[in-house]
């Protein structure tokens, strides 16, 4: 299942950039194309059976995606330290 949507306001958060801004720059980050990769070689091998995705756009569109064997509380529990890390990121706050 994958979701696109594009975040215009949460509650009690500023939305940066405006949604009339410029999109990023197209520029590869580094850091997560290693990410992935090292992901993809784990799931290549069998030791990464499912995952859930969250992504962001060049043009600040997110999109979400369940993919694989999902299930459990370590998920739920991985999902929930991950939306606090982006709550105190949001927040301006170091994680």
């Amino acid at each position: 299942m994958t979701e696109t949507t594009n975040i215009v306001a949460l509650p009690g958060c500023a939305v940066t950039p405006e949604p009339s801004a410029k999109p990023a720059s197209r520029t590869p980050n580094a850091t997560t194309v290693q990410h992935l990769e090292e992901l993809l070689e784990q799931a290549r091998s069998g030791e990464v059976v499912g995952v859930v995705t969250v992504s962001m756009y060049h043009d600040n569109s997110a999109a979400y995606a369940i993919m694989g064997t999902i299930g459990g509380y370590q998920v739920g529990g991985a999902v929930a330290t991950a939306m606090h890390d982006i709550s105190r990121i949001n927040a301006g706050h170091d994680i």
